[in-house]
Protein backbone atom coordinates (compact mmCIF):
# COMPACT_ATOMS: atom_id res chain seq x y z
CA UNK A 1 0.00 0.00 0.00
CA UNK A 2 2.98 2.48 0.59
CA UNK A 3 4.57 1.84 -3.09
CA UNK A 4 0.82 2.63 -4.28
CA UNK A 5 0.46 5.73 -2.12
CA UNK A 6 4.39 6.75 -2.96
CA UNK A 7 4.11 6.22 -6.72
CA UNK A 8 0.50 7.83 -6.82
CA UNK A 9 2.09 10.97 -5.42
CA UNK A 10 5.06 10.67 -7.54
CA UNK A 11 3.15 10.77 -10.61
CA UNK A 12 0.78 14.06 -9.50
CA UNK A 13 4.31 15.57 -8.52
CA UNK A 14 5.20 14.91 -11.86
CA UNK A 15 1.93 16.54 -14.27
CA UNK A 16 1.69 19.19 -12.17
CA UNK A 17 -1.20 18.10 -9.81
CA UNK A 18 1.06 19.10 -6.43
CA UNK A 19 3.96 21.22 -5.92
CA UNK A 20 7.34 20.65 -5.60
CA UNK A 21 8.46 16.90 -3.93
CA UNK A 22 8.81 16.52 -0.35
CA UNK A 23 12.75 14.82 -0.16
CA UNK A 24 15.57 14.93 1.96
CA UNK A 25 17.57 15.29 -0.83
CA UNK A 26 18.26 17.89 -3.64
CA UNK A 27 17.67 15.50 -6.43
CA UNK A 28 14.31 13.96 -6.79
CA UNK A 29 13.09 17.59 -8.57
CA UNK A 30 16.07 17.20 -11.30
CA UNK A 31 14.68 13.30 -11.72
CA UNK A 32 11.12 13.36 -11.88
CA UNK A 33 11.53 16.46 -14.09
CA UNK A 34 13.96 14.65 -16.54
CA UNK A 35 13.83 12.89 -19.76
CA UNK A 36 14.24 9.94 -17.56
CA UNK A 37 10.98 10.68 -15.71
CA UNK A 38 9.00 9.48 -18.40
CA UNK A 39 8.42 6.40 -20.77
CA UNK A 40 6.25 7.41 -24.36
CA UNK A 41 4.89 10.39 -22.57
CA UNK A 42 3.85 8.73 -19.77
CA UNK A 43 5.21 9.48 -15.57
CA UNK A 44 7.32 6.70 -14.92
CA UNK A 45 5.64 6.47 -11.62
CA UNK A 46 2.32 5.66 -13.20
CA UNK A 47 3.58 2.45 -14.42
CA UNK A 48 4.73 1.73 -10.95
CA UNK A 49 1.36 2.88 -8.90
CA UNK A 50 -0.31 0.19 -11.74
CA UNK A 51 2.09 -2.54 -10.73
CA UNK A 52 1.43 -2.24 -7.41
CA UNK A 53 -2.03 -1.61 -7.70
CA UNK A 54 -2.09 -4.77 -9.97
CA UNK A 55 -0.29 -7.25 -7.79
CA UNK A 56 -2.49 -6.17 -4.89
CA UNK A 57 -6.08 -7.03 -6.96
CA UNK A 58 -4.41 -10.42 -7.29
CA UNK A 59 -3.60 -10.97 -4.14
CA UNK A 60 -7.48 -9.90 -2.78
CA UNK A 61 -8.63 -12.00 -5.64
CA UNK A 62 -6.47 -14.76 -4.20
CA UNK A 63 -7.56 -14.43 -0.89
CA UNK A 64 -11.36 -14.31 -1.83
CA UNK A 65 -11.37 -17.40 -3.79
CA UNK A 66 -9.51 -19.12 -0.75
CA UNK A 67 -12.18 -17.66 1.35
CA UNK A 68 -14.75 -18.91 -0.95
CA UNK A 69 -13.58 -22.60 -1.46
CA UNK A 70 -13.03 -22.86 2.20
CA UNK A 71 -16.73 -22.03 2.79
CA UNK A 72 -17.57 -24.15 -0.22
CA UNK A 73 -15.77 -26.86 1.69
CA UNK A 74 -16.73 -26.51 5.48
CA UNK A 75 -20.56 -26.38 4.01
CA UNK A 76 -20.16 -29.53 2.14
CA UNK A 77 -18.68 -31.36 4.82
CA UNK A 78 -21.29 -30.15 7.30
CA UNK A 79 -24.05 -31.47 5.11
CA UNK A 80 -22.62 -35.16 5.10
Amino acid sequence: AVGAVETLYLTAVKVGLLGSLACPTNGCESVVASDWGALFGVPLPLFGFACYSAVAALGYAGLQAKANEDESESSSSSSS
